[in-house]
Formats: structure tokens, C-alpha cells, sequence
């Protein structure tokens, strides 16, 4: 941690304080064993608000190929035509 103050503290004192105060509450999660982390939950709301995101982009990542792509455009623009 002393290259993190070391890098950072000149620039950003006030931020570089306030991680190291609060340095053993953010850390606690990883007190814990790794097949825990999984079922953990947080508090932080950055994290529980992009949470439903998170699920979401692993199931859609695209086509796949781009004869998908062209594929699904076709069906979305037949689609829209029969409208």
C-alpha cells in the first residue's frame, strides 16, 4: 500500500486518507474464503445497482458471428414490415 500512497498522495490527499481510514472495513470481504464470495452480498450501492446489469451482459454478448447479426436484422426488419 506504501506505492499506492506514494503514487497518489501528493495529488489526492483527502482520497488517499479516507482509504486507509476505512481500509479494514473494505477489506473484510476478503477475510472470508474464496468459495464464499459468490454468495456474499453488498451494501455498496454502485455495486447492487449495476448487479442486474452484470447478469445480463454475460447472457447477451451479441450474435456471435455476422452471419447471426445479418440474420437477426433480417427477422427484426421482416418483422416490422408485417406491421
Amino acid at each position: 500500500m506504501y506505492g499506492f500512497t506514494h503514487d497518489y498522495g501528493a495529488k489526492y490527499p483527502k482520497a488517499v486518507a479516507k482509504i486507509f481510514d476505512d481500509l479494514d472495513t473494505s477489506l473484510e470481504f476478503y477475510k472470508y474464503p474464496a468459495e464464499h464470495w459468490i454468495h456474499l452480498r453488498t451494501t455498496n450501492p454502485i455495486e447492487s445497482t449495476f448487479a442486474t446489469v452484470r447478469l445480463r451482459t454475460t447472457v447477451t454478448k451479441g450474435p456471435g458471428s455476422r452471419l447471426g447479426a445479418k440474420t437477426t436484422c433480417a427477422e427484426r426488419l421482416r418483422a416490422c414490415s408485417a406491421c
